[in-house]
């Protein structure tokens, strides 16, 4: 099963960076100025808050995927504090 598990991580890791590339232009769009959508300033406060919260979903998805398709397990981990 290691070769199905290859594509989904990448398909995770690129849904990552999409998501962060959007939110990164919505927060632009805010804080600059810019206009890289035209949507209500609320609109856009509720879309990166979407967009960013979506970002950090998908970035543990890939990195569970890539650990089960290393061999990692989070039992191995050593933690430190």
């Amino acid at each position: 099963m290691v070769v199905w598990k290859a594509p989904q991580a990448v398909a995770s890791l690129i849904g990552t960076v999409a998501c962060l590339v959007i939110a990164v232009e919505l927060y632009e769009d805010l804080t600059e100025h810019t206009s890289h959508f035209r949507l209500p300033k609320a609109v856009k406060v509720a879309a990166l808050c979407g967009f960013a919260f979506w970002s950090v979903l998908e970035a543990q998805k890939a990195g569970r995927r890539l650990d089960s398709l290393l061999g990692v397990s989070s039992d191995s981990l050593v933690r430190t504090t």
